[in-house]
């Protein structure tokens, strides 16, 4: 008898409400779906498990979820209704064909999926999901890598010392936003608005559910800095002790080869590193990248709870009006504890 979780729940307070799905467009488009362990160390489980919905138009990440536990039909269902209807980049939209693994837990879900006029097509292999996760979890691991051996070569100005505390973090450090007493003129500071989506982190199923998307926006000036987008995203959050972190400018939020920006201690120590820090965070402008709105690119935060974001380009705007920036427009979701245990607390 299968567990009460593992059958597919349908209806009124569930995300995946075939009523509303097949209202959305849908295009010519193949996705790939599915979940994997990534085997952990030093928490509560062995492993979590990683799901991932990719287009094979492009190189979109569409939607991502993290479990505690292998997956039941109900975290598929949750999954692609989040591909759908709140895709961390490109339009609402069905796809017209979904390639998943031949999973027998699966199987109850094809049927729905047929109904809303997604073909279903099971294979062993799939590609695109494949590569991306197989690059995704060798980046993990080599950035993990080259942090440890760095903290054996030289700490962090500022870094607490390993176990005086619950872990090792940076001490907390918050910037004012920055006061524009005169509006800047066409050609000159442009105003930003970027959307920084929740990919990944150490979240409880239960807060999972009751905030299936996590996002802030926030609006910052050109010649801002990258260390003063942290600081924004760090307090949109509502996160109380700093820890490490960068920014990944690539294909994607975690593309393995993209240019990174770094804190300076780290651009010194991971120099001779095998894809060493373009930048520093402290000396990029946001101007500097050339973002341009549709862009996304990655934010890493806290290399050891790994909290993965997405950042969208919402808009570029040649005038900055006045106030102060950054500045938070726009929140959907609440924002998690920082650490696991104290949700468990609460």
């Amino acid at each position: 008898m299968r567990d009460g979780d593992d059958k597919l729940k349908l209806g009124k307070g569930v995300a995946f409400v075939k009523s509303q799905l097949c209202h959305l467009r849908r295009e010519d488009d193949t996705w790939e779906a599915d979940f994997f362990p990534i085997p952990c160390s030093g928490g509560k489980h062995d492993s979590v498990w990683m799901g991932m919905v990719l287009s094979q138009a492009h190189d979109y990440l569409l939607a991502q979820r993290m479990v505690e536990k292998p997956p039941s039909v109900n975290n598929l269902a949750r999954l692609l209704a989040d591909a759908m209807q709140r895709p961390l980049a490109g339009p609402i939209h069905r796809p017209r064909c979904l390639s998943m693994r031949a999973r027998p837990e699966w199987a109850e879900l094809v049927p729905h999926l047929k109904q809303i006029g997604v073909q279903v097509v099971s294979q062993g292999t799939l590609p695109k999901w494949d590569r991306t996760f197989d690059d995704l979890y060798a980046q993990v691991q080599r950035v993990r890598s080259a942090h440890e051996a760095a903290r054996t070569r030289r700490r962090l100005p500022g870094e607490v010392a390993a176990g005086a505390g619950r872990r090792t973090s940076m001490a907390q450090s918050k910037k004012p936003a920055e006061e524009v007493s005169q509006p800047a003129g066409e050609g000159k500071v442009r105003l930003y608005t970027l959307e920084v989506f929740l990919l990944s982190g150490p979240i409880t199923e239960k807060f999972a559910r009751k905030n299936p998307v996590v996002s802030r926006t926030i609006q910052i000036r050109g010649d801002q800095t990258l260390e003063d987008l942290h600081h924004a995203i760090f307090d949109a959050f509502g996160r109380g002790e700093e820890h490490r972190y960068e920014f990944q400018f690539g294909k994607g939020p975690m593309d393995p080869k993209a240019p990174r920006y770094v804190l300076p201690g780290a651009f010194e120590i991971e120099s001779g590193e095998d894809n060493p820090p373009t930048g520093r965070v402290d000396r990029t402008t946001i101007e500097s990248p050339g973002l341009k709105v549709g862009d996304r690119f990655g934010y890493w935060f806290d290399f050891g709870d790994d909290w993965w974001h997405q950042i969208n380009v919402e808009a570029v705007e040649d005038k900055v009006p006045r106030g102060k920036f950054p500045r938070v427009t726009k929140r959907v979701g609440k924002s998690p504890p920082q650490y696991a245990e104290e949700d468990a607390e609460a």
